[in-house]
């Protein structure tokens, strides 16, 4: 969590596999544009037969690597005094007026974040909040801190409590 005065930063924490994938991503990427740069330039045994084509995927391949890594490691949740913003390739910004509800799904250990929004049939949206073991308190406090009629609720959907 990253903090100043009015503005309060949390890291999302994506499933592992969204990890393994960038780095396969990286394994595959990496090395055709080490290939292509070499093929650029005309190093040793490596010559381009079409210096445009190579120019074209080597830019691919950067702008893919790229993406992929800004997509996995600045996915992050921002609180300010006004909007709770979901920051993702593009942000989501939510006035903190709107917020209306935490759950905190035990078996999951993910937030639900409820927000009135118009525009939705029920008039209600959710947004699935996954953020570290460590920083699940301080969101919630921060969250309760620019509006404090947030309700705050804990719930375990592997428990059932039927009647059988």
């Amino acid at each position: 969590m990253v903090m100043n005065k009015k503005r309060k930063v949390f890291m999302c924490r994506l499933p592992l596999v969204n990890y393994v994938i960038l780095g396969i991503m990286a394994a595959v990427l990496v090395p055709f544009a080490v290939w292509s740069i070499l093929r650029i330039a005309e190093v040793g045994t490596f010559y381009s037969v079409n210096p445009t084509f190579d120019v074209i995927a080597l830019v691919a391949e950067v702008l893919v690597t790229a993406f992929i890594v800004a997509l996995t490691l600045l996915t992050r949740y921002v609180v300010t005094p006004k909007h709770f913003v979901v920051q993702r390739i593009v942000a989501t910004k939510i006035p903190v007026d709107k917020l209306l509800l935490l759950r905190h799904e035990m078996s999951e250990n993910m937030l639900v974040l409820y927000f009135a929004d118009a525009r939705a049939p029920e008039g209600v949206r959710f947004v699935v909040l996954r953020v570290f073991n460590k920083q699940m308190q301080a969101i919630v406090a921060a969250i309760q801190e620019v509006n404090p009629h947030v309700s705050y609720e804990m719930f375990d959907n592997s428990r059932k409590d039927g009647d059988d």
